[in-house]
C-alpha cells in the first residue's frame, strides 16, 4: 500500500466513523421526538420507497412557493 492509498484508507475510515456517529445521534433524536408525539406519522411519509422519485416542480409551482414564503416572511418581491 502506498502512502497515498494509506491516507485515503484512513480518511475513509474516519468518514465511516463520523457517519456512524451522525446516524446514532439522528436515531436518538428521532426516538426522543417520536416519544413525545401522541400519534406517529405513517411510515410511508417517513421512509421513501427505494427507487421512487418525486415529481419535479414546475416553474409556476416554484414561483408560487417563493411568493408564499416571501409573503409569510414580509419580504418584497419586486419584479417577480
Amino acid at each position: 500500500m502506498t502512502p497515498r492509498e494509506a491516507v485515503a484508507a484512513i480518511r475513509a475510515a474516519a468518514w465511516r466513523r463520523a457517519e456512524a456517529e451522525r446516524q446514532a445521534v439522528t436515531t436518538a433524536w428521532l426516538v426522543a421526538s417520536f416519544g413525545r408525539q401522541k400519534r406517529l406519522p405513517s411510515l410511508d411519509r417517513l421512509v421513501p420507497r427505494a427507487g421512487e422519485k418525486k415529481r419535479a416542480k414546475t416553474p409556476e409551482e416554484q414561483l408560487a412557493f417563493v411568493r408564499a414564503f416571501a409573503k409569510a416572511h414580509n419580504k418584497r418581491m419586486d419584479g417577480v
